[in-house]
């Protein structure tokens, strides 16, 4: 099981049991995270709210309410921007509206980098160190 996959389940541990006692409870494995992939090339929310869509078309879901936390949140809310006649709700405890690019660009700014391949694929034992210290945390 990879990263990803584990760091989801700590975060929704609790909820989901709590959540399917009362409710239809649909969990996507956003693309690109945990094991779903695509030959389309596309990696923007647009696109996966449009997976998102499909999926929930295709299992007859007409209304619901979107749960989204993180990079999630921001699927949620694109969502909801998106597909207003789906979206009867929404539930973000924590997430960014969208990651505009000044976003974006004052967050690599701040880490020393010029674009986030830099940051992820560090080339340099700097660089590799920089990442380490946003991924990780120790108690002092």
């Amino acid at each position: 099981m990879d990263l990803w996959r584990r760091a989801s389940m700590v975060t929704w541990q609790v909820q989901i049991p709590a959540l399917t006692t009362d409710y239809s409870v649909y969990i996507p494995d956003l693309l690109f995270f945990g094991g779903s992939i695509t030959g389309r090339g596309h990696r923007t929310p647009v696109f996966q709210v449009e997976c998102l869509a499909a999926a929930l078309g295709k299992l007859g879901v007409e209304r619901c309410s979107v749960v989204g936390f993180s990079y999630g949140g921001m699927i949620a809310f694109k969502m909801a921007e998106a597909r207003p006649e789906l979206v009867q709700s929404l539930v973000v405890p924590g997430s960014v509206i969208s990651m505009t690019e000044s976003i974006n660009e004052a967050a690599l700014k701040a880490l020393g980098v010029s674009s986030l391949s830099e940051l992820l694929l560090p080339e340099t034992l700097e660089r590799l160190k920089a990442l380490l210290s946003i991924a990780t945390y120790k108690k002092r």
